[in-house]
């Protein structure tokens, strides 16, 4: 991944589908390939986009172009949060 220099533990995928179950009626989808085009934003004109409560840069960027959008807290970041995950992975790979 360029912006965080490092894959992620899980694919596109997996990552759609956990955010798929746990959010009932929205639409989940992949954001952009190519950073700063806002296509996903264009095509599907959503009413409000949910970031990760660390997507505070997105947001910003989001508040220019006029797109509403709300952060949503942490899931289980005693679990969850990346460099835990990251930690879990080297251990197993080890």
């Amino acid at each position: 991944n360029s912006l965080k220099q490092h894959l992620p533990v899980y694919s596109l995928e997996e990552r759609l589908a956990t955010v798929r179950v746990d959010q009932g009626q929205a639409t989940v989808i992949a954001g952009d390939t190519e950073i700063g085009t806002w296509s996903a934003l264009k095509h599907y004109r959503p009413d409000v986009v949910f970031l990760g409560y660390d997507q505070e840069r997105l947001g910003q960027e989001l508040t220019k172009i006029g797109v509403a959008h709300e952060s949503i807290s942490a899931h289980h970041p005693d679990r969850y949060k990346s460099s835990l995950l990251n930690k879990q992975k080297d251990r197993a790979e080890a």
